[in-house]
């Protein structure tokens, strides 16, 4: 999670659901494109060990908070869409949708940044997983994946890749290659040379993405 103090003051402010609006919150979260998330420390703090310290300072904000409480108010990176989608995964009783591939990278990245628990870095793998290991998001996927040391998530999405009948020529491309190392793209077109196409179900060692070294 990306956060900062700041003395700028936008023009206007405008405020998140009824979810994220609780008049007994204790902290505002205030995304970058100025949408006030009124929440719980005591629901962060414990997905997200990052903002412990965080919570024992107050910001210097000139910032509009409503109610008769003066809340600390930390000012986030990430737009108000992100920043929900990631409440979403820590708040009891609320649920993720991902429709765009876009909307799920930038929750990836965010995620990510934090030291996340085990809980919610799992329950956000299977959200990936669930939406976009299939045509055409696997090797979008396998390179987010092995961006983010997900090996798990690598290998299932190596295996769907089986399907892509172009895979290795210079036709095929997807932005997410960009940040993809040349050995873990090579990992991959020996799986998926090796598989061949009338192999698409093989069980493959675990120790194919990562090699044991002597």
């Amino acid at each position: 999670m990306s956060f900062t103090m700041s003395q700028e003051t936008p023009k206007t402010v405008s405020s998140a659901n009824d979810l994220y609006n609780d008049i007994n919150a204790n902290i505002i979260l205030w995304s970058s494109d100025n949408v006030d998330f009124r929440v719980f420390t005591c629901v962060l703090s414990l997905a997200l060990p990052v903002f412990r310290d965080v919570f024992t300072l107050r910001s210097v904000l000139e910032h509009p908070s409503p109610g008769p409480q003066s809340l600390p108010v930390i000012l986030m990176l990430e737009t108000s869409k992100t920043l929900e989608a990631l409440l979403k995964l820590l708040y009891p009783g609320t649920a993720v949708k991902l429709k765009d591939f876009e909307d799920a990278k930038a929750l990836i990245a965010a995620v990510t940044k934090c030291d996340m628990s085990e809980r919610v870095m799992g329950h956000l793998k299977e959200l990936i997983a669930a939406h976009f290991l299939k045509e055409p998001y696997s090797i979008s996927l396998y390179s987010i994946a092995c961006q983010y040391g997900w090996q798990d998530v690598a290998e299932m999405a190596a295996r769907e890749t089986l399907q892509i009948s172009d895979l290795g020529r210079a036709s095929y491309y997807v932005p997410e290659l960009d940040n993809l190392s040349a050995s873990a793209y090579h990992r991959l077109l020996q799986y998926y040379y090796n598989c061949g196409e009338n192999l698409r179900h093989l069980d493959v060692k675990d120790d194919w993405f990562y090699p044991r070294h002597p």
